[in-house]
């Protein structure tokens, strides 16, 4: 008989491949529905922006990787080309299509993050029941498509909650970004519980922040959510488990409260980008720490 240990992660591999079938099913199920193949489909949510996308693929198909894009009609594109190359060079190597190919790498990034988060879910939470809730951040605007003929929830202050409610339909850079996102959260709280490997403590924190460094690739907005989420997660983390936790927490919200004071002022002086990494001060404390 298998001992508790190899039985519990029996079920967790079973709840995780569960989690997975069902993610595809609900997540395709509007379009398969429609008749509508969604390997073969670009998915045209806020069309210009997707279509300037995939000229960077279509364009490294045809062997042609100087960064031109048509439709800002400056002769070069602004976007961050990595993740898109990369598809239009293996759309070129394979024959396949470039939107084929798109819609094939998305959802295997996607199936891949639901996967990972399932099984450290299970694990973690010890709780094999627990994988079952990987999919719900991917289908928590998109499943709206299997009842209605939108695809997205809408709201009025839709800017504020668009990362769930559209972002991850298009399979674009930034679905890719922030999927892998959730792979390397899920793999660094795993080699970062309880009793895990020094060794293999090193290795995976190592490939994480050249992880988040490659998203930078992907999309502008994917990667500051990265940085941001582990920034202040590793912060957070560091100023609950240290000797003195009230101190550290202080001194953080104290630059929390600086920060709203001073950054208008970074902002109107440096412009956005420098004011996004002026953000991060509040984390100081606790990365030290850490």
């Amino acid at each position: 008989m298998p001992d508790h240990e190899t039985a519990s992660r029996g079920r967790s591999i079973v709840v995780a491949s569960g989690a997975v079938v069902g993610y595809f099913l609900t997540s395709q199920l509007g379009l398969l529905l429609r008749g509508v193949n969604p390997f073969t489909s670009l998915r045209t949510a806020y069309w210009v922006d997707q279509l300037s996308y995939m000229a960077i693929a279509a364009n490294a198909r045809q062997g042609v990787l100087y960064p031109y894009e048509p439709f800002t009609m400056t002769g070069i594109s602004h976007y961050p080309a990595g993740y898109y190359t990369g598809l239009g060079l293996l759309a070129r190597v394979s024959g396949v299509s470039t939107t084929t190919i798109w819609n094939t790498v998305g959802l295997l990034v996607q199936l891949l993050a639901v996967a990972v988060l399932a099984l450290a879910a299970s694990r973690l939470g010890r709780r094999w029941w627990l994988g079952f809730l990987a999919p719900l951040p991917f289908l928590a605007g998109t499943f709206s498509y299997a009842f209605s003929q939108t695809w997205f929830t809408i709201f009025q202050q839709r800017a504020v909650i668009w990362g769930p409610y559209g972002t991850l339909f298009s399979k674009n850079g930034e679905a890719a970004g922030l999927s892998t996102t959730i792979i390397l959260v899920s793999l660094c709280l795993w080699v970062w519980r309880k009793g895990g490997s020094a060794k293999v403590r090193a290795v995976v924190t190592i490939a994480t922040g050249a992880g988040i460094g490659a998203i930078s690739s992907f999309q502008t907005y994917s990667f500051l959510l990265a940085v941001y989420l582990f920034a202040f997660g590793v912060a957070t983390i560091a100023i609950a488990t240290s000797p003195r936790p009230q101190v550290w927490a202080g001194l953080s919200l104290g630059l929390l409260v600086a920060l709203f004071l001073v950054g208008p002022m970074v902002n109107q002086a440096l412009g956005q980008l420098p004011t996004l990494v002026f953000g991060l001060v509040p984390a100081l404390p606790g990365l030290a720490l850490a």
